[in-house]
């Protein structure tokens, strides 16, 4: 599984997100984790992705690949 990016960025400006740090925040974790998770290096948590599909207001299936 690979989150899509580019979905993931059009989203963070949607919802007023001009930073990975401002998501990381927003979602309680690091802007390290988040920058990492952009890049691919890791994937989030089950329960990292369900808490980042409600702060983005996408579905599970639109932050994947």
């Amino acid at each position: 599984m690979q989150l899509s990016t580019d979905k993931i960025k059009i989203a963070m400006i949607r919802q007023g997100y001009s930073t990975q740090a401002e998501l990381a925040v927003a979602l309680s974790v690091s802007r390290v984790t988040v920058g990492r998770w952009m890049r691919g290096k890791n994937i989030p948590h089950p329960e990292q992705l369900i808490k980042l599909a409600a702060v983005l207001n996408l579905s599970i299936k639109g932050l994947v690949r």
